[in-house]
């Protein structure tokens, strides 16, 4: 398996980066499947020995002319015609260089035509194939603006040796057992069964529905895309070029709080007073009432139950006792309380 190097030089870095975007493609794509939207002939290999001219394990034949296809000249193509008539999907035929300058750089027409052995079958399976219009299914492919070089990282392109050579055993093999020790470094994956891509998708039923209930049959969801991208990206590690497996994230810290703040305890109250330059509490906020008199309490309970005129219980009124707000922020803690405080009480800034 290679892609090209014109943009990562590193081989490590750019097979892996570029097998994530591969399989978060495919997968994407599973899922419309599901829905209907793009045919399962595209997918299942006996139609497939009947669209493309080669299939042999070798060659690069179903990533280039399906997928490629698929991905940059479908999904990201407008479907119908132009004014003039002319179909929006079409192909870039290979008529030597000067010719080719015409469609030169228009990663939105379909390559590969001499894969197909009826091209115009292959362009009816993609006609009703909708267009998506993202970023996901974008060729990378690119003109430096400072050198005006063409920078290949797709590989979309008529020119062979720019083109991404992924054999079809990747997506078509049978089950096999293969040594995969050097791979994942444990002695213990010499004798790991693997099969093609194709053959393990087909292996779950895919679901559009999220969060499908317990109690109906079990599936893939959407949510699974995300999962997979994620755990990917998080997959390889650039400074050590290791999984992430082997060296597990830190636990980042909690995140400040936010929202209103809370008074403090009492017995969190710092010696030198509230507000003072060496405690960590800010000072209290002075309100005055209506008639210009001492600060009223900022403090007041969470929830308070609203009581009739003179309803306070009379061992309250008659002993004249302190809410516990008002002894917390108050600057009188003597004054006498109008309304009923029931432990445990709440409390909040107003």
């Amino acid at each position: 398996m290679e892609f090209p190097a014109d943009v990562e030089q590193d081989s490590d870095k750019r097979h892996a980066t570029s097998l994530i975007r591969l399989l978060t493609r495919l997968i994407f794509c599973w899922f419309l499947k599901e829905k209907g939207l793009i045919p399962d002939t595209l997918f299942v290999e006996a139609e497939l020995k009947t669209l493309l001219n080669d299939l042999s394990p070798d060659a690069s034949s179903y990533y280039q002319a399906v997928l490629q296809n698929l991905f940059f000249a479908t999904l990201n193509q407008r479907m119908g015609t132009d004014g003039e008539g002319k179909p929006y999907r079409a192909f870039a035929h290979d008529e030597g260089f000067f010719k080719n300058r015409d469609t030169y750089g228009v990663y939105t027409l379909y390559r590969y035509e001499e894969w197909f052995q009826h091209p115009d079958d292959a362009l009816k399976l993609f006609a009703d194939v909708p267009f998506l219009n993202g970023g996901l299914f974008e060729c990378l492919d690119r003109t430096d603006e400072k050198t005006n070089k063409k920078l290949y990282l797709d590989g979309f392109s008529r020119n062979k040796a720019k083109r991404p050579q992924v054999p079809n055993h990747l997506f078509l093999a049978e089950e096999q057992t293969v040594d995969l020790s050097a791979a994942y470094g444990e002695n213990k994956r010499k004798n790991e069964k693997v099969r093609g891509l194709l053959h393990i998708l087909h292996a779950y039923k895919f679901t559009i529905v999220e969060n499908t209930p317990i109690d109906q049959e079990i599936a893939l969801d959407p949510e699974l895309l995300g999962k997979v991208f994620e755990n990917l990206l998080a997959s390889y590690n650039e400074e050590t070029k290791t999984t992430a497996r082997k060296h597990p994230r830190r636990a980042s810290p909690p995140p400040p709080p936010t929202g209103r703040r809370r008074s403090p305890t009492r017995a969190s109250r710092p010696p030198s007073g509230r507000g003072s330059a060496s405690s960590g509490f800010p000072p209290p906020i002075p309100a005055r009432n209506s008639t210009g008199g001492r600060p009223r309490s900022v403090c007041r309970p969470a929830t308070r139950r609203r009581s009739a005129p003179n309803s306070a219980p009379a061992s309250s009124r008659a002993s004249g006792s302190v809410c516990p707000a008002m002894q917390l922020c108050s600057s009188s803690a003597s004054a006498p309380i109008a309304a009923e405080c029931r432990p445990p009480v709440r409390f909040s800034l107003c």
